[in-house]
């Protein structure tokens, strides 16, 4: 059975230019924290961060910003929207290209605040990765500081009409008060979203090694797998709203 999950393929920014573009590291960020019209897309990567970049950057105005990265809360000005997903199928699919881009994996790791990149030097290649020691098996990418700290510990609940965050389940993307909101928040009377598709990749479909991985550790279904690394980035995720209003609190 095909389930809901994450675009397979490396990150893509369809529309990125000078004033649109991946944040790689702080000082990328400098000269637009303090921008009224910069937009920041976050998310913890593997949860529908690019096509939400994308989808802003087709409605924003010519004078605004979007910048989509993985860094844990900073100081901005403008508008923020964290995009999050249900963390043991985030985890799935970025084994998956683990196992099919190591390259890529490699970066990914440099740009998520937080990772642990020795554990990828370590054992995180391709080659290394073992039933007992892979992403699923360990939080290298620190989800659940991800999830804690963008909403909880470095932010706070805020009104509608004071906040500079908007924090959004990516299971509940499509839902239409969802839309509306994010419209409203943005002041992008025009946003909209690409079709919601299927994704993701049966049993049946992958490689023995990937395969062998997932059934070793799976405690759950294959539809609804459920990963004791992940527990408690889970529960963070099943607590949350689908939609919330939040301000840093740095």
């Amino acid at each position: 059975m095909y389930r809901l999950i994450f675009l397979l393929t490396p990150l893509i920014l369809t529309a990125a230019s000078k004033n649109h573009f991946f944040a790689e590291r702080r000082g990328d960020l400098a000269q637009y924290q303090n921008a009224p019209k910069a937009i920041a897309i976050t998310s913890p990567g593997r949860s529908g961060s690019t096509l939400l970049f994308n989808a802003v950057i087709d409605s924003a105005n010519p004078k605004e910003s979007v910048i989509k990265t993985h860094l844990l809360p900073f100081s901005w000005r403008g508008k923020i929207l964290f995009i999050f997903s249900n963390p043991d199928l985030a985890a799935e699919s970025t084994q998956h290209i683990l196992l099919k881009n190591s390259p890529f994996m490699y970066k990914h790791f440099l740009h998520v605040e937080g990772s642990d990149i020795l554990w990828f030097l370590k054992s995180g290649r391709k080659s290394q990765q073992t039933v007992d020691n892979s992403l699923l098996t360990y939080d290298a990418l620190n989800i659940t500081n991800q999830l804690r700290c963008w909403l909880h510990t470095k932010v706070i609940p805020s009104p509608q009409s004071e906040a500079t965050i908007l924090a959004i389940k990516f299971e509940n993307l499509w839902d239409d008060d969802v839309v509306e909101d994010i419209r409203l928040f943005l002041n992008h009377p025009h946003f909209t979203l690409p079709p919601q598709k299927s994704r993701g990749i049966t049993l049946k479909d992958l490689k023995e090694k990937e395969r062998n991985i997932r059934l070793k550790n799976n405690i759950g279904t294959p539809e609804h797998p459920i990963y004791p690394a992940y527990d408690r980035a889970r529960e963070i995720w099943q607590e949350a709203a689908p939609l919330t209003y939040l301000k840093i609190s740095l």
